[in-house]
Formats: C-alpha cells, structure tokens, sequence
C-alpha cells in the first residue's frame, strides 16, 4: 500500500462536467485484485489526477458510467502492486460528443494491460470497436521490483 501511495502523490476529488454533448465510460476488468485506478482529465500532460469515484468504480454493484468532457484528452492510470511484481499502465483518448466507452483493464501474474473501445449502437445491438485515438502513454517502474510485462490487444 505505501508503494501505491508514494506513486499516486495528491490525488483530486473529480467533478464530472455540468454542460451537454458530454461523453459516458464504463470500467470493466479482470483479474484485477491490488489494482487502483486513476484519471486524468487533463489527459495531455496528465494533470488534476483523480481516483475514479466510487459510484463509477466498476468494482461495485450498480456502477454507473463515468461522464467526461467530450474534445478534450482524458487520461486513465491503472496500478498494480503484487510484491515484488508491479505494473503501471497509463492510456488516453480524446471522447467524442454523446459517444459511450468502455476502458477494459486485465492483469494476472503474466501481463498487464487497458484498451479503451467505442460503444457503436445499431437498434438493440451494440459492438465495442477499439477507438482510434486511444494512446498508450510511458509506464514505470518501482526501482527494484519486477515488472509485469506489458501487452497491448484486445481484451474483452
């Protein structure tokens, strides 16, 4: 835990945006025991980090989507800590207006990873398509721990 802690620094309570023509995240994820997430709404230099609001955390029962502001780089950092293995993996994407994501994040003992798809609607049908301006963004690592290896592909 004091691992986690020195690596997130202050941490800001998030404010979804009150305007319109905003964008929706829902988190899901796998095997992701020791894992904490973060955001970054200022997603182009990954400042006013934020931990993802309870209500929003994918973890539990009921989680309603993330709304974010659409035109503008969001940031997310998922960190793993299992002594002495450590993952930090760190994506962004620019949300467009009234559009839906889902933000996948996987890790087990072998690799880590989060992509981020478009929710697309057809009718009653909906097909998550991987988003294009998705960018995996540098990781780190603790001195001395060993890092999972990173992978990136689809994971849904």
């Amino acid at each position: 835990l004091l691992v986690v802690l020195s690596l997130t620094g202050c941490v800001t309570t998030y404010v979804p945006p009150s305007q319109d023509g905003n964008a929706t995240i829902e988190f899901r994820g796998s095997s992701i025991q020791g894992s904490h997430f973060y955001m970054f709404p200022e997603g182009r230099d990954c400042s006013g980090k934020a931990i993802i609001p309870a209500e929003n955390n994918f973890h539990n029962p009921g989680a309603k989507p993330l709304i974010v502001a659409a035109d503008r780089e969001f940031a997310i950092m998922v960190v793993t800590v299992r002594w002495p293995k450590y993952c930090q993996v760190i994506t962004s994407f620019v949300p467009r207006a009234d559009s839906n994501y889902v933000v996948v994040a996987d890790n087990n003992s072998e690799h880590c990873s989060m992509d981020v798809f478009q929710r697309e609607q057809s009718g009653s049908q909906s097909k998550l398509v991987p988003e294009s301006s998705q960018r995996h963004r540098t990781s780190r690592t603790v001195p001395g721990s060993t890092p999972f290896p990173r992978t990136v592909g689809l994971r849904v």
